[in-house]
């Protein structure tokens, strides 16, 4: 059931990430990646880098400069989290950090639950990023930040690349465009 749910969710956030991006590539295709990821992390050739093949999201997009990883799991606490406690995520967020270095991307780890306990309403789309990416960018405050203090503090290994995170609606009001690759990269 879980894999069928994470399949589902890549699908997903594919086809939120593919409207958005073509306001700057019009032509951008965005899919999931063959065996859930694992074509992109293991194959390290150039075809993956040619088919932008890196996490679970590949894309023909030549200016998109994300690593995408797509989580939908149910064992973690959101209090934790926004806390800046241990909880699941963090081990995600580290393999995002992971699979990018492998691709020389930046990484983005979108992530979520079915719904908060004791609510009927679908839990958002989270939508991780590096904090010094959002600060060179100049991007949009994010709506959930932490301080290196705080988790080093907490016993949270963030893997050396302090994240912020935005709910889906709030990122994907911000310009693609602002995240692009750069010609100087």
């Amino acid at each position: 059931m879980s894999h069928r749910k994470g399949n589902v969710g890549e699908r997903e956030v594919a086809h939120i990430v593919q409207p958005w991006w073509r306001k700057l590539e019009s032509s951008a295709d965005f899919i999931r990646t063959p065996l859930s990821g694992g074509w992109g992390k293991h194959q390290g050739t150039a075809i993956a880098a040619h088919f932008k093949a890196c996490g679970d999201l590949m894309t023909s997009a030549a200016q998109f400069p994300f690593c995408v990883e797509v989580k939908w799991r149910e064992q973690w606490s959101v209090d934790n989290l926004l806390n800046g406690k241990p909880t699941p995520p963090w081990e995600w967020w580290r393999q995002c950090i992971e699979a990018a270095n492998s691709q020389d991307s930046v990484p983005m780890m979108w992530m979520r639950k079915n719904r908060m306990r004791g609510s009927r309403a679908a839990f958002p789309w989270l939508v991780w990023l590096p904090a010094d990416y959002v600060a060179k960018q100049r991007l949009s405050t994010p709506d959930i930040q932490w301080s290196s203090t705080l988790l080093a503090g907490n016993g949270v290994d963030f893997g050396g690349v302090l994240p912020v995170v935005y709910d889906y609606n709030f990122f994907l009001r911000m310009a693609p465009h602002r995240m692009r690759v750069k010609a100087t990269r």
